[in-house]
C-alpha cells in the first residue's frame, strides 16, 4: 500500500480490509459437522460448534456495546485511545468468556445426550 507524506487514515481509494472472523468461524462449524457423524468424535463436534458460536456472539456484543457507549462521549484523543483499548479488551474478552460458557454448555449437552467418548473396545 503506498502512503503519501501528510496522509493520515484511510482513504477511500484503499483497498479494503479484509474481515476474516466470520468467515473463520464458518469454517470451524462445517469442520465439526461431519465429526457429528463419527461416534467416537460425536461429542467433539458439539463441543466446537458451541464454543466458536458462543464466543463469537458474546465477543461481537461487547465490542459493539462499548463502541456504541463510546459514541457518547466526547470527542478527544483520550477518549479515542480509551475506546479503542477497550474494544479491542472486549473482543478477546468477550472470546474467551465465549469459550468457557461454550464449553460449560456443551459438556452440559454432551452429558444430557450420553455422547460421551466410546471405549475401544
Amino acid at each position: 500500500m503506498r502512503t503519501q507524506p501528510g496522509r493520515i487514515g484511510y482513504h477511500p481509494r484503499d483497498p479494503m480490509p479484509f474481515i476474516f472472523i466470520v468467515p473463520v468461524w464458518l469454517m470451524i462449524v462445517l469442520v465439526a459437522l461431519p465429526l457429528l457423524f463419527v461416534r467416537r468424535l460425536r461429542f467433539l463436534a458439539v463441543h466446537i460448534v458451541m464454543a466458536s458460536s458462543i464466543a463469537i456472539v458474546i465477543s461481537f456484543t461487547l465490542a459493539i456495546s462499548v463502541l456504541v457507549a463510546g459514541a457518547r462521549l466526547p470527542t478527544s484523543r483520550v477518549n479515542g485511545i480509551l475506546i479503542f483499548g477497550l474494544f479491542v479488551l472486549s473482543l478477546i474478552g468477550g472470546g474467551v468468556l465465549g469459550l468457557v460458557v461454550g464449553i460449560f454448555l456443551a459438556h452440559h449437552i454432551n452429558r444430557r445426550l450420553a455422547w460421551w467418548p466410546v471405549p475401544d473396545s
